[in-house]
């Protein structure tokens, strides 16, 4: 089994596309053809008819991400460059505009990396529980603030 790229992904639509005026460029302002961008390590790259997925935190925006959904562009054609003494890619993903009504979906997270890493059991274990203690006390402090405010 080899190992996966390191791929970048550009998505980016034709320069008079739909919306071309609220795609700028941050902090200088410039407008860009670029909708979205990612890095992926999972060795899938995206295929032609795929849809840029759309990601935001619909309890409190621009801190994190929660939720996931279909966005409105779809992958029309690929060009794909590779380095000759690398693993990294690059791939540049043309779109095509295709509204549809998309719900979204929350985002569920895998074990933390510090379980994830721990060198066994008993360490993999307390950081799962320390997870769920966490999860659990977040999700009171929400419900006592919300209480607070309603």
């Amino acid at each position: 089994m080899g190992t996966n790229h390191e791929t970048w992904i550009i998505y980016k639509a034709e320069s008079d596309a739909h919306g071309w005026f609220e795609r700028r460029l941050i902090p200088n302002g410039g407008l860009t053809d670029i909708i979205a961008e990612e890095w992926d390590y999972s060795g899938r790259p995206p295929k032609v008819g795929d849809r840029v997925r759309e990601y935001a935190n619909l309890e409190d925006p621009g801190n994190g991400v929660t939720h996931g959904r279909d966005g409105d562009w779809v992958v029309s054609r690929i060009a794909e460059f590779a380095s000759p003494n690398t693993n990294d890619r690059i791939i540049v993903c043309h779109c095509e505009y295709s509204p549809i009504e998309s719900e979204w979906e929350e985002l569920h997270r895998g074990a933390p990396v510090n379980a994830l890493l721990a060198e066994d059991e008993n360490e993999r274990r307390y950081w799962e529980q320390y997870q769920d203690q966490m999860l659990e006390e977040l999700t009171q402090r929400a419900e006592e603030y919300e209480k607070a405010n309603s």
